[in-house]
């Protein structure tokens, strides 16, 4: 059966040719973009010009000057516009960093569904208001959910509606001095919503910057405005592959359609018909809506795969040894051949905790070559790709990272040094990138400690006597700013990648780890963020925790690992899904937000 991208590259060769080159064909992801140019190479019978080739997320980002604001940047941006509505705010950042995420999501959801910000987020004005009882029996059920002890209460003391609201009102007003501070405080953010997301955009663009959202919705209104036609720099914009948008995405195709530019084609086809099907909601929408100049699947008979096992595994790691498996008894029987064919062979991980389980299960059994690194092809195995985002705290270097800042947080200060616990020092020496480099002064400064019967170690009893383990002691007793620890944390990584001989994926974490620290210190700078000691160390740990980095090989060569998301657009000839559990596939989120879900539907926001 021909795949969908390539019935749409064929379609486009024959008809439009050369043409192509005045083009931009839009993808949900780059890898079905690079999939689509190889088989535009395959089907052209002569060398053609390569057209545009970009994703949703990059097409936005072309109408505007601004460039992306990193996660550290947005959090960061939004702390200081918070502290500038709210002068003289005592929060400090590790307090705000949780509600600060929260409000950016909700931030991001407003302009990415292009929802009226101003009232969405219209301030509570006064106590008369709430007293009057204009809340209806559906907003009481909502206020239930997060207060029903209140509504016990009152129901209980048979008390009227207007008792009820007050007593509502009690948990975000000032009350007892203890629960005052904090309940004011609440309100105080709830009355500046509107004026702080204004401030933030303000001064996001004031630094340069945009979120992914404020690109798209400022795309939208840019085409849907005067100057929309000119914006337009290629003759044809082709999106391609697409399932659910948002309505400033959805907004931006409406327009160039409008303007004559566009083309659409929809990976939708009879296996998923009528209303029923609920994989096919918003596909089939979107389908009767905008229409595809060629019909690609006219006298394509479409099938369902020939086989499909369903198996059940005891262990959540052990999925990787049954997809090693698998792939083993693909190739034996040759249905996955030499590196070209294999990229229609993958592996699809619902849940990131299976990545390295699932790589060191292709080493094991001789798939691919232990320690290669994605799309590598000069080792003995198959070559292979993996392409998917990987959270910060899912990887080694982050729970050797962790073990750290539990070391320096729990350290005691006195005489000029610091002095650390033994359980801290435990888990630290027994770290598997520690004792790569330091097993030998690891083993001697346990077998002391076990000796001598001691719960703490002073800082000058490390150093000269273990010296390959200074580095992870070497952070002063005085006080600490980021610079500091900054500092502190990049010798360690630095010291880390010189003199470990770990490759593949540590490699690849080590490094990118690195990178992260070096752009939250950049962000930092920037944003004049000031904090010193146990603070930056939680500041520290806590953002770059919350990070993910994406892994990117050679989509075209070998075997492909991947998320999700990244199989959008794409067909494949073999495929194991692993996670195929409730609540890991299709995953379930809990939906953190300052903004009710009945206010959230009223204006369009998921």
């Amino acid at each position: 059966m021909q795949k969908f991208l390539e019935l749409v590259a064929l379609a486009y060769q024959r008809h439009e040719g050369a043409k192509m080159a005045r083009y931009c064909f839009v993808f949900p992801n780059k890898r079905s973009g690079q999939y689509f140019l190889h088989h535009l190479r395959v089907c052209a019978r002569r060398p053609l010009p390569t057209p545009e080739v970009t994703t949703m997320g990059e097409f936005v980002t072309q109408f505007s000057d601004l460039l992306p604001a990193s996660p550290e940047d947005r959090i960061f941006t939004l702390y200081n516009s918070y502290r500038k509505i709210n002068k003289g705010a005592s929060d400090d950042f590790d307090r705000f960093r949780f509600w600060g995420e929260m409000l950016i999501k909700d931030f991001e959801d407003i302009d990415n569904y292009m929802a009226d910000a101003s009232r969405l987020l219209r301030n509570v004005t006064t106590y008369q208001e709430i007293q009057s009882d204009y809340l209806t029996e559906a907003q009481k059920e909502i206020i239930n959910k997060y207060w029903p002890e209140s509504f016990r209460e009152a129901a209980a003391d048979g008390e009227g509606s207007s008792s009820w609201a007050r007593r509502f009102w009690k948990h975000v007003s000032p009350g007892d001095e203890k629960k005052g501070k904090a309940g004011h405080r609440f309100l105080s953010l709830w009355q500046s919503l509107g004026a702080l997301y204004r401030q933030f955009r303000h001064d996001l663009r004031d630094a340069g910057m945009a979120t992914q959202a404020m690109f798209s919705r400022d795309a939208a209104e840019l085409l849907s405005g005067p100057d929309g036609q000119s914006a337009l720099r290629r003759d044809r914009y082709v999106f391609v592959g697409f399932n659910q948008l948002t309505t400033a995405e959805l907004s931006v195709m409406e327009t160039i359609r409008r303007l004559g530019n566009a083309d659409f084609y929809w990976k939708f086809h009879s296996l998923l018909p009528g209303a029923d099907s609920r994989a096919a909601t918003f596909v089939e929408r979107y389908a009767a809506s905008f229409k595809s100049l060629y019909d690609i699947e006219r006298g394509v008979e479409m099938t369902m795969p020939e086989s499909i096992d369903i198996v059940s595994v005891a262990s959540r790691v052990g999925q990787a040894d049954i997809a090693a498996d698998y792939i083993s008894r693909w190739r034996a029987a040759g249905q996955v051949g030499d590196s070209n064919s294999a990229i229609y062979t993958a592996i699809v991980i619902p849940d990131e905790g299976l990545l390295i389980p699932t790589v060191n299960a292709l080493a094991a059994a001789g798939i691919i070559r232990s320690g290669e690194q994605p799309g590598d092809d000069t080792g003995t195995g198959m070559p292979f790709n993996a392409t998917m985002g990987l959270p910060y705290r899912q990887t080694p270097v982050s729970a050797l990272m962790r073990e750290i800042v539990s070391l320096n947080l729990r350290a005691a200060k006195s005489g000029g040094q610091r002095i650390f616990f033994h359980e801290d020092i435990k888990n630290l020496l027994t770290n598997p990138y520690v004792r790569s480099l330091c097993a030998d002064d690891a083993d001697r400064l346990l077998s002391d400690m076990n000796n001598r019967r001691v719960f703490k170690i002073v800082q000058s009893e490390i150093f000269g006597k273990y010296p390959t383990l200074e580095p992870f002691f070497s952070l002063g007793a005085g006080v600490n700013t980021f610079e500091n620890t900054y500092d502190y944390l990049n010798t360690i990584v630095t010291y880390l990648t010189e003199n470990s001989a770990s490759e593949g994926f540590e490699r690849i974490f080590m490094d990118a780890y690195r990178g992260a620290l070096e752009r939250l210190r950049d962000a930092v700078r920037r944003n004049s963020i000031e904090m010193r000691d146990a603070a930056v160390f939680k500041m520290i740990e806590r953002v770059i925790a919350s990070l993910t980095f994406n892994i990117e090989g050679k989509p075209l060569r070998g075997l492909q690992v991947m998320g999700v998301l990244e199989t959008r657009a794409l067909d494949f000839d073999n495929i194991v899904i692993l996670s195929m559990n409730e609540n890991s596939f299709p995953r379930r989120f809990q939906v953190r937000s300052f903004i009710p879900e009945n206010i959230r539907r009223g204006y369009g926001l998921p």
